[in-house]
């Protein structure tokens, strides 16, 4: 009888958070944006923004240092920017562990959320009236103070609860937003 337990096996993985992720924030510009849906000034703001945040912060009595804020950062883009994505596939894609894509996505999107105020605000009176002004000197629309687009955000799989409720007319599941934003394309 012919072992094939080596044979089945996967290649070897050394614990590769630092060597592949490395690699990955290396590729050229065009495949960091295919990869992470963001381009690498916007991937550096983003990290600068989220670097300070308490999430990141080491807890008293951990003894494992964390990892850089930009692998967790570049996990959570992956995540969040490749369809059909799931910790598992990204775990074995990023050579690291299930658990920790969960926590640095987990991580990075409780940073973000708490950013949500000064990035999402609607104009106060005196912001209204110079957008108001804007709009009418550029665009011949005198009382308008936003843009309005809304769109589909593809969702991987149906949801459990309430499935067909997320069923649109391109026959997939997702979930609609619409936005309002500035002329300078900042969210209102």
């Amino acid at each position: 009888m012919i072992d094939t337990r080596y044979l089945l096996r996967g290649g070897y993985k050394p614990n590769g958070d630092s060597t592949f992720l490395e690699q990955l924030l290396d590729t050229s510009a065009r495949d960091f944006k295919a990869l992470f849906r963001v381009t690498r000034a916007e991937f550096k703001m983003i990290v600068s923004r989220v670097r300070g945040h308490s999430a990141f912060r080491r807890r008293e009595g951990q003894k494992k240092k964390m990892r850089p804020v930009e692998y967790q950062v570049l996990t959570f883009l992956h995540y969040l920017g490749t369809k059909g994505c799931t910790y598992v596939g990204l775990s074995s894609y990023l050579r690291i562990g299930v658990g920790t894509v969960k926590m640095y996505v987990e991580r990075v999107s409780k940073a973000l959320r708490s950013y949500a105020g000064a990035a999402i605000s609607w104009p106060n009176a005196e912001e209204r009236i110079l957008l108001r002004d804007y709009y009418g000197r550029h665009y011949h629309w005198p009382l308008l103070v936003g843009a309005v687009d809304g769109s589909c955000i593809p969702l991987f799989c149906r949801p459990s609860l309430q499935g067909g409720d997320y069923h649109d007319r391109k026959s997939n599941y997702s979930v609609n937003i619409q936005i309002v934003v500035d002329p300078h394309f900042k969210v209102m």
